[in-house]
């Protein structure tokens, strides 16, 4: 196939922040604060503020992959189709390729010019990292078998091919997730006595935030110290500090694990493990994120470092709740949930039984725990204890008429001199929240004798042919001492009655009719979850799910060979409350084409997509991006749905490509949307006659000449919320034509002045927005785009705002006279609120978030812009809004001034010794304001030094004309505004360089 020269971009819902009243939705430029993403392939996403719009481009080498994005939950996942059998096959972590997830933590490339990732591989030394260009060892962790390695986003493509080469030695690449802070642990009460006198001094490793000697009481005694995330010793959040606290007596392991902005990357807390491995007794572990312990690579640290060195790994409990520890228990990652104090428990049964196994030390901290809380005294005086934490029945598959009663033997060992006799008692609890019924759980004996230094064991039977309802099923079996009660130990029980479950065998035809193992199936559920993915080499794959409604998406093909035909097939919907059997067969798909009458015309995107809903409202997207329609086909298997529940769609973008190969210049562009409602297309045909669409002539207007720019049309139509949409290039100034699809299609745009950056993407300068706009077919339409003068817009409610206490400050400085909303690149920005004359919210950018206390009061926002570096035009870009504004949910009532000369596409403007120049006011859509009182204009004909007042008299459009003098040889006009309305709200702007004349 061609290569895909054109930028991808993945449109998304675009919905502003409204504080209130109705608008239509806008989409959000592209501007500085924009996230672009190296994935591990060096394909290259970015994605927009309001998470509208996604680009992505293919990495130099890759011209031609294909990427199938997935939109559900408030993610997108950008999956390129080398990659797919790398994820299916569980060597890849899946979220390398979720785009929201890799944002949020902090790895687009503003903020990470590497990607980190946590590495395991085959063979005699699992922490031999990675080797090739691109690839940096950072970290060996020997006992936890894992290293860290670094992905050069400069050089991704080849480190990618460096991975795929040495995929045979992999087992498992991870995402290096940035984890959080535990919530700091309550004060300790009372301190056991066995921990600050007699016997041999635990060691405790407190992996967390630090630990403050000095504000830990009693005074924590720190042996060692060392710092493996952040630069600072000290502690910022507290739980090091406390946690320290909770053991005194004990010899104190300091690892910082977590910087002073909370964030604890796994790589380490790895190193941190790997350190306190061998040191300590026991390892406290201060982090969040445990619900993914038993799956990611610190589950696998912790059990490996237990096995290997006998350390006791105590870890925050998977609900979060503050104080709460949880020991891992196993490789499937299920914690113990024990309450707050429990490291003070480790440590004195470490001290007590420095014998004792990671098993045997676990098992007793899980037992000792009693309504929430573990008291350290009664630890010390509780002689028998359990042999294991809990007891695990496994999955009782349904339907249960024939299930067989499972039975496992719970045993206690006494550590003490004296015989015990416990009295046994169960609890079970149903998935609802009920007591199960009468013999779901059942003990065969009452009562057992433990004898001194000896074991004893009962039998436990759970039995699920009983009519409560399926799903999982807790709890326990509590043993207590005979007269004393305080000494009762619990061990934990789980019983899974699985609920109502199917199997799923989906085979795979290849176009020969025979079964291949080129072919892969992804199973979801309706609100996009991906619930299995299916393969295999003979063509066969099973999957066992709970009863439901689900979406399958199966594709034939040779992932990675960009050349093979492609077959898509899609069944709406599988109502799976049998055991069934889907066959996708690729023989049932047709071809996907669309031609257009100008024989020089090339695809520069094709986008085959669906967006699926549940009757619920949720719902989710997924689409495949080609660049062209050779070899791609499709199918639907099974009925279609209702129209409302589901909508396929087939976008293509075209144009004309340029001798490089990359659409510069393009003369005209088709933009093109044909839709199917209730279900997918099996194969596609159209074609394409002009006098079938809307003309939309577009001028693209130079700040810089020569400078260049992208712009982008995204259709929408009932049912889609977004497609992939190419930014095409070009150099300003530039003229275009888009023939477009009509109808019940609505377009909006986007374009960006830009130039190239470092890493050879374009680095916008200004990017502008505009909102949905129909264009009747048969007629023709005009759009001028990045005329001056560049200054202050509103366009919906809620660019400035409060909601109580709450307010918010986001107006756009740089939109171009034709409306479209703007952001831009500058040199320096701040925003300044105050309240009675006193600040009381600041930002070093362009936007302002805070609180402010409540009561009526005099507010002033003063926004500063500058950007002489980016641009000739609008270089300076200052306002001063001053109002009123009481507790209260409320658009603030904002004035601005825009201007409007006669400018030609190098945005200059024609001298005249005098000029009349076209004047208007906005208010914030929402707000209450006053009427105009006074409007004042000032010109400056010296880049700012110096004004003098332009005369303003009414026009007949409702707008105003100031009367500009302007001498000969004058280069560029600064344009002063004051307005006062009747309400006393007042504006003050200024705008260095607003526009420019010839010479």
């Amino acid at each position: 196939m061609a290569a895909l020269a054109a930028v991808l971009v993945i449109t998304g819902q675009q919905t502003p922040a409204v504080a209130g009243g109705d608008a239509e939705p806008a989409p959000a430029p592209a501007s500085q604060s924009d996230h672009r993403v190296t994935l591990i392939t060096g394909d290259r996403v970015t994605v927009s503020p309001d998470g509208a719009r996604v680009t992505v481009t293919a990495a130099p080498g890759r011209a031609g992959t294909r990427f199938t994005s997935h939109r559900a939950g408030g993610h997108r996942t950008v999956l390129p189709e080398d990659a797919r059998p790398l994820v299916a096959a569980g060597l890849l972590d899946r979220r390398l390729f979720d785009v929201t997830a890799l944002v949020r933590a902090g790895y687009d490339d503003a903020r990470s010019p590497g990607l980190p990732l946590i590495v395991s591989r085959r063979g005699a030394d699992p922490a031999a990292g990675l080797t090739g260009p691109g690839l940096r060892t950072t970290g060996r962790f020997a006992v936890a078998g894992m290293s860290a390695v670094t992905v050069a986003k400069t050089d991704a493509a080849s480190a990618w091919s460096a991975i795929r080469e040495q995929r045979a030695g992999i087992e498992r690449i991870w995402l290096d997730r940035p984890l959080t802070p535990a919530p700091v642990p309550a004060p300790p009460t009372e301190l056991p006595p066995a921990l600050s006198a007699g016997g041999a001094a635990p060691t405790v490793a407190v992996l967390s935030t630090g630990v403050d000697a000095e504000r830990a009481r009693p005074a924590a005694r720190v042996a060692r110290r060392q710092v493996f995330a952040g630069a600072s010793t000290g502690d910022r959040h507290g739980h090091g500090t406390r946690t320290a606290a909770a053991v005194p007596g004990a010899t104190l392991l300091d690892g910082k694990v977590c910087d002073d902005d909370g964030r604890c990357p796994e790589s380490a807390i790895l190193a941190g493990l790997e350190w306190a491995a061998g040191r300590a007794d026991v390892v406290d572990l201060g982090v969040g994120g445990a619900e993914q312990f038993g799956t990611g690579p610190l589950g696998r640290a912790i059990e490996r470092i237990g096995d290997r060195t006998g350390a006791l790994v105590l870890a925050p409990a998977a609900d979060g709740a503050a104080g709460a520890i949880a020991t891992h228990d196993g490789a499937a990652g299920r914690a113990t949930g024990l309450p707050a104090g429990t490291v003070t428990g480790a440590a004195l049964l470490a001290q007590r039984h420095p014998d004792w196994s990671v098993d045997r030390l676990r098992a007793a901290l899980a037992a000792s725990a009693v309504d929430g809380a573990l008291d350290a005294a009664a630890l010390a005086r509780r002689n028998v204890l359990p042999a294991t934490a809990s007891l695990a029945f496994g999955v009782q598959q349904w339907p249960h008429a024939d299930d067989r009663p499972q039975q496992r033997t719970l045993t206690w060992h006494n550590h003490g001199d004296r015989p015990v006799e416990l009295r046994l008692d169960v609890a079970l609890t149903g998935p609802d929240g009920t007591p199960a019924p009468a013999g779901a759980l059942r003990l065969d004996a009452t009562t057992v004798t433990v004898p001194a230094g000896g074991s004893a064991g009962v039998a436990v039977t759970a039995d699920t042919r009983h009519d409560g309802p399926d799903g999982r099923y807790t709890g326990t079996v509590t043993a207590t001492p005979a007269g004393a009660p305080d000494l009762a130990v619990r061990s934990r029980v789980e019983v899974e009655k699985e609920v109502e479950s199917h199997t799923l065998t989906v085979r795979h035809l290849g176009p020969d009719g025979r079964p291949t193992g080129r072919a892969e199936t992804m199973v979801l559920d309706l609100t996009g979850e991906l619930r299995a993915l299916l393969y295999g080499e003979d063509g066969t794959a099973t999957a066992r799910l709970p009863k439901g409604s689900y979406v399958l998406v199966g594709d034939v093909v040779d992932f990675g060979d960009t050349d093979s035909t492609w077959h898509r097939l899609v069944q709406p919907e599988l109502a799976l409350d049998a055991d069934a059997t889907v066959t996708v067969d690729a023989r049932r798909t047709a071809p996907v084409r669309t031609t257009v009458p100008r024989p020089e015309a090339r695809t520069a995107v094709v986008d085959l997509g669906f967006d699926r809903r549940a009757e619920d409202g949720t719902g989710f997207a997924l689409a495949l991006a080609l660049n062209g329609f050779n070899g791609l086909r499709s199918g639907q298997i099974g009925p279609d749905l209702p129209a409302e529940r589901m909508t396929g769609y087939l976008h293509s973008t075209w144009a004309v490509p340029g001798p490089a190969g990359d659409f510069r210049d393009t003369p005209y562009t088709y933009g093109l949307l044909d839709t199917r409602p209730g279900g997918f297309f099996t194969g596609f045909q159209r074609k394409v006659a002009d006098r079938d669409l809307a003309t939309l002539d577009s001028r693209m207007v130079a700040q810089v000449t020569g400078r260049a720019a992208t712009k982008a049309m995204f259709p929408t139509v009932p049912g889609v919320v977004g497609v992939l949409t190419p930014l095409l290039p070009y150099r300003l100034p530039a003229r275009t034509t888009h023939l477009l699809d009509g109808g019940a299609t609505v377009w909006s745009a986007a374009f960006g002045e830009n130039v190239p950056g470092e890493d050879g993407l374009p680095k916008e300068i200004t990017a502008f927005g505009q909102a949905n706009q129909s264009y009747q077919v048969g007629q023709r339409h005009a759009d001028r785009w990045n005329a001056s003068v560049l200054g202050p817009m509103f366009d919906f409610p809620g660019h400035a705002g409060r909601s109580g206490d709450t307010v918010w400050f986001g107006v756009p400085m740089y939109s171009d006279q034709d409306g479209h909303r703007a952001g831009s690149l500058t040199d320096a920005a701040t925003t300044r609120m105050y309240r009675d004359g006193r600040l009381v919210a600041s930002s070093g950018a362009g936007n302002l978030e805070g609180t402010v206390p409540p009561g009526p009061a005099t507010f002033r926002v003063e926004k500063r812009t500058s950007r002489p570096s980016y641009s000739p035009l609008s270089t300076r870009v200052d306002a001063t809004w001053t109002f009123r504004s009481d507790t209260a949910d409320e658009i603030f009532p904002l004035w601005l001034v825009r201007y409007k000369p006669t400018v030609d596409d190098h945005n200059v403007a024609r001298w005249a010794p005098v000029t009349l120049l076209p004047v208007s006011v906005m208010s914030q859509p929402g707000a209450r304001v006053g009427r105009v009182r006074q409007l004042t204009v000032r010109i400056s004909v010296d880049g700012g030094r110096t004004w003098r007042k332009a005369p303003v008299v009414p026009a007949r459009d409702g707008g105003y004309r100031a009367v500009v003098h302007t001498p000969k040889g004058t280069r560029t006009v600064s344009l002063r505004a004051t307005l006062v309305d009747s309400h006393g709200n007042r504006l003050d702007q200024t705008i260095v360089d607003a526009y420019r004349f010839s010479r």
